[in-house]
């Protein structure tokens, strides 16, 4: 059998607040009637509302300094496109004056 590795730990940060009376039997009564645990219950609540209301930025900001991967495979694609239309560039214009010298 298989030895299976370890899942690695998960870095998570505690955050405390406070609920009134009322807030907390709410939850209860909601988390009994649909088999939720109360962290469950606020985790699921707090991923909706911050996909609904959080925007990112579509692109993070990269300073000019930085490379970029795609800058360099299409350096890379330029210079090899450029280095194949050399010779056949060189070879038409060989044709070109041997048809003018005739």
């Amino acid at each position: 059998m298989a030895i299976k590795k370890r899942a690695g730990k998960t870095k998570t940060k505690k955050i405390t607040f406070r609920l009134s009376y009322r807030q907390k039997k709410m939850i209860d009564r909601y988390c009994k009637a649909h088999k939720f645990s109360n962290i469950k219950l606020i985790k699921n609540a707090l991923k909706e509302y911050m996909l609904r209301h959080f925007d990112l930025p579509a692109e993070q900001i990269v300073s000019k300094n930085q490379m970029n991967i795609f800058d360099l495979i299409d350096d890379a694609d330029d210079s090899k496109n450029n280095e194949a239309a050399e010779p056949q560039k060189e070879y038409e214009i060989k044709k070109i004056q041997d048809i003018n010298k005739k």
